[in-house]
Order: structure tokens, then sequence, then C-alpha cells
């Protein structure tokens, strides 16, 4: 019973991913490659994401700051965060690279600052969203498994979240 009700919040929180338009059709895509590469495939790209995106939007921060912008250095960064976006389906991070490079094709540095900011702060916003679902899918990955003669020892191990300690406790409850 308990696996049908995380199946059934994991299902839920996709689709409202999907309906905010946080997420895009893409993201299904990304998501079949689990059956072929297995369960924690997502997860790791996902992760890989997050980590590409961190060094790309610190260097368009710091080319930013420089007194003269080297535009077309900046649109070919604002165009690799778009392509990043688009192959993970990650769609609010995508839409805002436009204004952005927009921005760098009319050497407008006040709108570049302008677009730049709403881009880290989309960017901010799926990251919390995506982790989210990431952890949803870490803990399904794991109850799916889960015996319970031997439940899992959240408590010994440094690397579980709160928020995996918290939905385990519910699992177990349920």
């Amino acid at each position: 019973m308990a696996l049908s009700i995380l199946k059934e919040l994991l299902e839920g929180y996709l689709q409202s991913l999907f309906d905010e338009g946080v997420v895009n059709d893409q993201f299904s895509q990304v998501q079949t490659l689990k059956s072929v590469n297995g369960p924690d495939f997502v997860v790791q790209l996902v992760d890989t994401y997050f980590a590409e995106m961190e060094t790309l939007l610190a260097e368009l921060s710091s080319h930013s700051d420089l007194p003269a912008l080297d535009f077309s250095k900046l649109a070919v960064l604002a165009g690799k965060v778009k392509d990043l976006s688009s192959c993970m389906g990650a769609e609010h991070v995508r839409l805002s690279c436009a204004n952005l490079i927009q921005a760098c094709d009319q050497k407008n540095k006040q709108n570049f600052s302008q677009a730049l900011i709403w881009m880290k702060n989309e960017f901010s916003q799926t990251r919390i969203k995506l982790e989210a679902y990431a952890q949803l899918e870490v803990v399904g990955h794991r109850t799916f498994r889960f015996n319970p003669a031997e439940p899992p020892c959240f408590s010994t191990c440094p690397k579980e979240s709160k928020f995996q300690q918290r939905l385990y406790r519910m699992i177990v409850v349920i």
C-alpha cells in the first residue's frame, strides 16, 4: 500500500511540474532513459544539469561584472544555457534565455543584467522543484527495494537528507 501511495505522490508531483510549465515533454524523454540505464539515471542527469548550470551561471556573472562586456562571448554562454536546459526539458530556464540572448544581440548591458537576474531566479526555482523530484525518485527507488525486516538506518547515514527521513517515516506510518 505504501508503495502505491509513494508512486502516486511521485506521479502527482511530476504532473504538477508539467502543469506549471517547469518542465516540458523533453523531460518525459529523459525519464524514459531510466528504463534503459537504471533507476538512478535521471537523478544523475539532474545532478549533472545542476552542476553544469552553476558553472555557466558563474561564468556569465563573472563576465557581466567586467567594465566592457563581450556580448558575443555572453551570447555563446547564454546559448549553452539554452541548449542544456532544452536537453533537460527545463522549460522555464530555457524560456528565460530568450531575453538574455536578445540583450546580447542588442548589446544592452542593463537589459542583460536584468535578464541574467531573471534567469538565475528561474534556475533557482527550477532547481528547488527538480531537487524535490529527485528526492522522491531516490526514496521511491529505495522503498521499492525495501525489506521491512531490515529498515534503512537513516540516523547513521549522513548522506540522507531530513526530507528523506521524514518521507520514510511517513511511508512507514502509512
